[in-house]
């Protein structure tokens, strides 16, 4: 038409439709009439009204360790005035857990209710591992470690783990391998050209990514790898080491340490992804959810345990992006066949599109679904933001260091 603004004529806090997103649930959760803190075991909830007490209003705690109950607290008609705080003397909490203590607190004032989570202070104790090293075999075209009619296989040529082997199959149809791109938002309309093959003397060319690896060497349970990547054309932006190392438990525990070019500009996520079979992509995990969330965009998103499917995790942008994105995860179980932990929170993100199939699309009818599920793992994403007819995104919400450590477990399930 002469007269359009693109997608921005869809823009708002609601899809076209009035269903919310992920960017209403965050304002609700900004607007919220009250905060949180925590000391010395009392649990300190401000009213953040101007006039209004809490009279009437109902509120609710619960918290939780690992993902299950360990406490819950209800209370009626608290009459804290406004700028005060009610105080809860909780329960005694766990001293330690696997993956967090966290307190969510509902404040219902009828229809309305808003819920807020914290995180308590907890010691984290590290996962119990079999330490028994797996004997790696050499194959024709790489090394495989084998648990019966499961096991893993490392390429020969770049190290990465090219299949993931269950009942005499492979179930990833691509290697898992390092990547930094992500379709760009809305918000990334500025920061793309520098990201990607939008402009050919400025772009990092993150979308024509080489995977250059210098050496590979073979332990008795363990490939590493001395490599790099770069866009196309250009000097290489990421130098590492990738380390695998297998367990008779069945477990392989990937270790990646590198360094960013200095002069790089900062990356849109780095991870790894690979593409499953099959098309349903059931999975469950424990992070932030179960909308999506991304590291400046979670108060909308408490962490817990859920369970969705990579067709749920499509969110219908009116101009196809990056979605899906779930951040502070501890571990990720697909589809009873395998489980991702860490030890650290990382990103993840399972979808049935690829992020260059999103970077191509104009329109969500243009999307056409792949031929299997994409699994993306990431050390981090970067944040949001707002900056498409705005500031540009914080650099606290930026993946710009230059020293990175990521380490996580691929562990088959029995």
């Amino acid at each position: 038409e002469l007269t359009n603004d693109g997608n921005f004529c869809c823009d708002g806090l609601v899809f076209a439709d009035r269903s919310l997103k992920a960017g209403s649930l965050e304002a609700k959760a900004a607007y919220a009439p009250f905060r949180l803190r925590f000391a010395d075991g009392i649990l300190y909830i401000k009213n953040c009204y101007d006039f209004k007490t809490f009279a009437g209003q109902t509120v609710s705690v619960s918290v939780e360790a690992d993902g299950e109950s360990v406490a819950k607290v209800n209370i009626d008609d608290a009459t804290t005035a406004p700028g005060n705080e009610l105080s809860i003397l909780l329960p005694d909490l766990p001293a330690d857990c696997l993956y967090g203590v966290y307190a969510n607190v509902t404040l219902k004032d009828g229809d309305n209710a808003t819920t807020l989570q914290l995180e308590l202070p907890a010691d984290r104790r590290q996962l119990v591992k079999q330490s028994t090293p797996a004997a790696i075999e050499e194959t024709a075209d790489g090394y495989a470690v084998m648990y019966g009619e499961n096991g893993f296989h490392v390429s020969g040529k770049n190290g990465c783990i090219d299949k993931i082997i269950k009942n005499g199959r492979s179930i990833i149809k691509k290697p898992l391998e390092l990547s930094v791109m992500r379709a760009p938002t809305d918000n990334e309309r500025n920061i793309a050209q520098y990201w990607y093959c939008l402009d050919i003397w400025q772009g990092e060319n993150f979308d024509r990514l080489f995977n250059k690896v210098y050496a590979i060497s073979i332990g008795d349970a363990d490939v590493t790898v001395t490599g790099s990547l770069a866009g196309v054309s250009h000097v290489p932006f990421f130098r590492y080491v990738q380390k695998i190392s297998f367990t008779a438990d069945g477990c392989a525990h990937v270790e990646l340490t590198g360094k960013i070019r200095e002069n790089c500009v900062w990356l849109p996520r780095l991870g790894y992804e690979t593409l499953l079979t099959g098309k349903n992509g059931d999975f469950e995990y424990y992070g932030a959810g179960p909308g999506e969330s991304y590291c400046d965009m979670r108060h909308g998103a408490p962490v817990g345990i859920y369970r969705s499917k990579a067709a749920k995790e499509y969110v219908p942008y009116v101009m196809p992006q990056e979605h899906g994105n779930h951040t502070a995860v501890s571990w990720l179980d697909m589809n009873g066949e395998f489980v991702v932990s860490s030890d650290n929170r990382f990103d993840m993100n399972v979808s049935l599109y690829s992020s260059a199939q999103l970077m191509a699309a104009k329109h969500t009818d243009e999307l056409k679904n792949s031929d299997g599920v994409h699994l993306r793992i990431d050390y981090k994403d970067s944040g949001i933001g707002s900056a498409s007819c705005g500031y540009p995104l914080d650099p606290k919400w930026r993946l710009c260091e230059k020293e990175i450590n990521f380490a996580f477990d691929i562990k088959l399930t029995d």
